[in-house]
């Protein structure tokens, strides 16, 4: 019987087909060479107009019902199939196969497309040999690579900031700096590391100066006679201050180092000085007379020194301090910077002849300052006689001889240049350097080296000698560098280097700032290595960290820990990797250590040192 919904188009229960519908069947599917498969009345398949396959059919000659044999399709293709391109095949019932058969457009690779629309079959800019950018595909399923960038030819690409010297445009202003020098890095992303920030403290390309920083400058470095030299707000030499006449105390107007000039005070009170009130006076040496001004002086007393160690821990400026000293006068020239944080003072007398080696050790964080007046009043360190703020996390150390025939009263300001905190604050005697025993700053005296040895101190083996200057001498000593060699030409990689907490032996905080970008010191942990580089030989030298601020620096001494001999560093602030270049140009081998260090005091950590030829 005839299924009730045979004739309506679609394939329902009991129906193996409906018109037209035929379920995707073909004559093949039922054992037949070819043909047209049909559908009944009855919704069942009709094969009559199926060819049964030929018995030559394999013989490689196309027969009668044969559509193709073997390799022969008698100048068929896919194309005459009505498909854009592909391999055409030939079946087992020498039938034409067009699995193979590919239509460009249709989204899908096929065939030999090596793409199609947005299909790009898994590829990109960078698996076709390029640097980075958009791969896309043509209207004949091609690979279209003009929008794919290779960085280092010049030219800015889709996802390239800059390439080699073209910067596209853009210089450190454009990227949020006061000016410098913009760069590109070898992956065509800027490299700021050059660029600066006028008010940071540190002096950067096209600055003059920067902040209390003059880079050394004086008035009569700039071609005056005197004054005081400042920095404007551009950090650009501010020369108002400065004078063509020689200064002359007495002539009623305020020039050169003076504070005042007869009646000529600058524009200071007794209150701006921070003192409560009074009659602010100038002395005949031109110099503020501040007696007349009233003051409560608040020091804590520590009477007469008498040579016994005085030892003060967990000293708060926070909670017992004051914030009425601060350093901004002539004390400056003691700290180095003004101290405008919160202050403890202390009174100590000192005996004729006698001296004393002061230590503020910092137990919190916080920039801390120490200096020494004469007098209690002195509030702005005007009669400052010594100070100490080396800006990085060591203990702050003063020393102060009292050379007069009688004894004198001195105030210690255990000071902040911001903020306030605690701290441990030691006085010892300053003892005298020749007489064997060792005090005070002493490293050692005569055969007093404490429980020092060469390798105490971070050297290897050997014997430790004591300076005419009660310093250490280390020329004895042995040298712990890692022996890379001498340098052939293979590039050396060296992976995994160094850890915590490191020695912490080479500081360069002398000459040896010099051959950093900025003058930076490197007290943290280093690792030490020794390099004999033939003549005429040029290496560069890479270290990466792996997380610390690191710098690069080499030197020509094992023995040299301060850097005075450094002939070549790199140092950016955290950022990596540094890279040195370093030449012999000496005409015979010479033998470098490489010293790969940290910029903070707590630093160390990991790195990578590559050295290879260069160029």
């Amino acid at each position: 019987m005839e299924p009730v919904d045979c004739g309506n188009g679609e394939i329902d229960d009991g129906e193996q087909c409906d018109g037209e519908a035929l379920n995707g069947q073909t004559c093949a599917d039922h054992g037949f060479a070819g043909g047209d498969l049909g559908c009944t009345a009855a919704c069942q398949f009709d094969t009559s107009g199926c060819t049964v396959p030929s018995e030559d059919c394999g013989n490689g000659e196309i027969d009668d019902g044969e559509l193709c044999d073997g390799e022969e399709f008698d100048g068929k293709t896919c194309a005459t199939q009505g498909f854009d391109g592909g391999d055409l095949g030939c079946t087992s019932t020498c039938q034409f196969d067009t699995s193979a058969c590919f239509v460009c457009g249709d989204g899908e690779v096929g065939g030999n497309e090596r793409c199609d629309g947005d299909d790009l079959n898994n590829q990109t800019c960078t698996s076709q040999g390029f640097d980075g950018g958009q791969l896309r595909c043509t209207i004949d399923c091609q690979f279209d690579t003009s929008a794919c960038v290779v960085c280092g030819d010049g030219r800015v690409g889709a996802g390239e900031e800059c390439d080699s010297a073209n910067l596209n445009g853009h210089d450190c202003v454009s990227q949020g700096f006061d000016g410098g020098r913009l760069a590109c890095t070898a992956d065509c992303e800027f490299d700021t590391s050059n660029c600066s920030t006028c008010g940071d403290g540190v002096i950067g390309i096209g600055e003059q100066c920067d902040g209390v920083e003059l880079n050394g400058q004086t008035c009569v470095s700039q071609g005056f006679v005197d004054g005081k030299l400042g920095c404007t707000d551009t950090c650009q030499f501010d020369t108002t201050a400065c004078s063509e006449i020689p200064p002359e105390c007495g002539n009623g107007r305020v020039d050169g180092f003076e504070q005042c000039d007869g009646e000529d005070l600058n524009g200071e009170t007794c209150e701006t000085l921070d003192l409560i009130d009074g009659n602010l006076r100038c002395t005949d040496d031109c110099r503020y007379d501040t007696s007349r001004c009233a003051f409560d002086c608040t020091a804590v007393s520590l009477g007469m020194f008498d040579g016994t160690p005085i030892t003060l821990t967990n000293q708060d400026s926070c909670s017992s301090g004051t914030t009425l000293y601060d350093a901004k006068g002539t004390g400056r020239t003691c700290t180095g910077w003004e101290t405008a944080g919160s202050e403890i003072v202390y009174s100590v007398s000192i005996p004729p002849g006698e001296g004393i080696f002061v230590v503020m050790d910092a137990i919190d964080s916080f920039n801390e300052a120490l200096w020494v007046t004469m007098s209690c009043r002195d509030t702005i360190g005007l009669h400052c006689i010594v100070g100490s703020d080396v800006q990085v996390r060591e203990p702050e150390e003063v020393s102060v001889r009292n050379t007069s025939n009688k004894a004198l009263t001195y105030h210690i300001v255990a000071d902040a240049r911001d903020g306030c905190g605690k701290f441990n604050l030691s006085i010892s005697r300053l003892g005298d350097c020749g007489d064997g025993v060792r005090e005070g700053p002493e490293q050692c005296d005569g055969r007093d080296f404490g429980v020092h040895t060469c390798e105490s101190i971070g050297f290897a083996p050997g014997t430790l000698r004591c300076n005419s200057d009660c310093e250490f001498d280390f020329s004895r000593c042995g040298c712990k560098a890692i022996d890379l060699g001498v340098f052939d030409g293979t590039t050396i990689a060296l992976q995994d280097q160094g850890g915590c907490p490191g020695s912490k032996l080479y500081d360069v905080g002398g000459d040896g700032g010099s051959c950093l970008d900025a003058l930076f010191r490197t007290p943290g942990a280093e690792v030490l290595y020794k390099l004999t580089l033939p003549a005429g030989d040029t290496v560069k030298i890479v270290s990466t960290s792996h997380g610390f601020d690191e710098t690069l620096w080499v030197t020509t001494s094992c023995l040299d820990i301060g850097g005075s001999q450094c002939v070549v560093g790199a140092a950016k602030w955290n950022q990596r990797p540094e890279e040195a270049i370093l030449s012999n140009n000496t005409g015979n081998a010479a033998t470098y250590y490489i010293v790969v260090d940290a910029k903070q005091p707590s630093g160390c950590g990991k790195f990578d040192l590559n050295i290879s030829r260069h160029p």
